[in-house]
């Protein structure tokens, strides 16, 4: 018990005396402290973002610049995204209150009335219930028509990069059928101009059982929105319909307006309109910290969980290969003769073989994915560190200590663990420091080159995208991943370097 003690005291005091002694480099304080920052960014990622780097996608419109950006003079012309209505993001009519932020209007409110329904519902419980009262027969309604509308305030010198708009119309009408039902969504700027971004004029032979929903969606990015005859003469000459509607600042609505043609007298009518997830939402042309990329997914999310992935691939191969270089060095230099032979044999192959391309081919053959990225990196940059190990082996056996060791009955274990080992771990914390880096620019070149883990952001893939998707017209695209790899792979060697000052004496006092 008390040599434990003992071994752990020993064991603390040596980390304590590393600490002081990291101290006093200031490249070694100066690594330590940039990859803490990013080892806190990979921590806490979930925290600093709440988007998924891959999935996530349509967060605002593709290729949105910082949000930052709009603050620059040179920059006006720039957007955020909104929704309409603001206070939800589906349009659902999910409680009593979300009718509040419509207003419901009918030409003819002795007929039509307005209530909230708990029970039905498009996608989920609840919706907006429109009441056509009861008339008999030998009298009719004509034409009754019903809007809801939500109003708001774009507030942008330039138009969003996109819009899509949403809403959902049931119909239970009973007795007469109405000789026209239709629905009709309209983007209005008001005191100005409507634009129809989507109608269904023949809804009297909708099942009604069946919500109607435009098809297509109201999309401005929709070749059928386009080439609408509201649309077709400004996409002709490049204007999208986003930026046709949204040319200026204003008071803007979104409608839906629902018409029925009442014109049977020999029938009597009545019917239960549900209306349900009416929204409109503008996709903006700046987001987050470091804007989107082309499928609108938030470029710092992708970043900050990066981090986790250099991370990772770094440090778990580098310590595999320098752990692998470590013994095969340590039983080759130990261990002389055919062994010996076959090891250093073996090694020189794999060390004449062209590092980069094979990598390729067997990443390639294995499918791209984190794992058999970090085994190929770990299990093919072992050779060089296992030859530099066996040298200091072959050296250090034929020592004094150690053939006194040797002469009072010591076996290769002890030896090994107590003479050799100690003395060649100040060469094995340097080659992994060192090693760090070479893995993480490794893998961002293969995720650079296309084999990277489709389930995962990478920094490398990062770049990757940004060059097969013209992403370098947009320096906030490559110019953080980069500066990433670099900044992370120079704290490792600014940490190697401290780390021989420190474990190397005499070149210690030379410096």
């Amino acid at each position: 018990m008390e040599a434990r003690e003992v071994r752990l005291r020993k064991g603390l005091g040596r980390i304590l005396n590393v600490f002081f002694l990291i101290r006093r480099s200031r490249r070694a304080i100066f690594g330590t402290s940039i990859i803490v920052f990013y080892i806190l960014i990979a921590l806490f990622a979930p925290l600093l973002t709440s988007n998924d780097p891959v999935y996530a996608q349509n967060l605002a419109a593709n290729y949105a610049a910082p949000s930052w950006y709009r603050t620059l003079t040179f920059e006006k012309g720039l957007s955020a995204n909104q929704l309409v209505p603001s206070q939800t993001s589906t349009g659902a009519f999910d409680t009593q209150d979300s009718i509040s932020q419509y207003t419901l209007t009918t030409n003819n409110p002795g007929a039509v009335s307005f209530q909230y329904s708990p029970t039905v519902g498009h996608n989920a419980a609840g919706s907006l219930q429109v009441n056509v009262a009861p008339r008999t027969s030998g009298s009719i309604y004509g034409g009754i028509n019903f809007t809801v509308e939500s109003r708001f305030n774009y507030p942008y010198d330039g138009p969003p990069g996109r819009f899509v708009g949403t809403g959902s119309v049931l119909f239970h009408l009973s007795g007469a059928t109405p000789s026209t039902v239709a629905a009709l969504f309209t983007i209005d700027r008001i005191g100005n101009q409507s634009y129809r971004v989507a109608s269904a004029d023949s809804l009297a032979q909708q099942p009604y059982n069946l919500w109607y929903t435009p098809n297509p969606q109201i999309d401005s990015l929709d070749s059928s929105l386009q080439t609408s005859s509201i649309f077709r003469a400004a996409s002709q000459r490049g204007i999208l319909p986003n930026a046709l509607v949204f040319s200026s600042m204003g008071s803007y609505s979104f409608k839906l307006v629902v018409t029925i043609a009442d014109t049977d007298l020999s029938q009597p009518f009545s019917g239960i309109v549900y209306l349900d997830d009416i929204s409109l939402r503008l996709y903006g042309t700046s987001y987050g910290l470091l804007g989107t990329d082309y499928v609108g997914r938030d470029l710092f999310s992708q970043l900050v969980y990066g981090a986790r992935v250099s991370l990772l691939v770094g440090l778990l191969a580098a310590g595999i290969a320098v752990g692998v270089g470590l013994v095969v060095g340590l039983v080759a230099g130990f261990k002389a003769g055919v062994l010996d032979e076959v090891l250093m044999r073996f090694t020189d192959m794999l060390l004449v073989l062209p590092g980069l391309p094979l990598i390729l081919v067997l990443v390639a053959i294995l499918s791209p994915s984190l794992t058999s990225i970090i085994t190929v990196i770990a299990l093919l940059g072992w050779m060089g560190f296992a030859r530099v190990i066996r040298s200091q082996v072959v050296t250090l056996k034929e020592r004094p200590f150690v053939e006194a060791s040797r002469a009072v009955g010591a076996g290769t274990g002890h030896l090994i663990r107590q003479h050799i080992l100690p003395n060649v771990m100040g060469l094995t914390y340097v080659s992994l420091a060192t090693s760090v880096p070479a893995a993480i620019t490794l893998e961002a070149a293969l995720s650079f080159l296309g084999l990277f883990d489709p389930f995962v952001m990478s920094w490398g893939r990062m770049l990757n995208n940004a060059e097969s998707f013209q992403g370098f017209f947009f320096w906030w695209w490559f110019v953080p991943p980069g500066i990433s790899i670099a900044l992370l792979s120079l704290s490792f060697i600014l940490v190697g370097y401290g780390i021989d000052d420190i474990l190397n004496p005499r070149l210690r006092q030379r410096r």
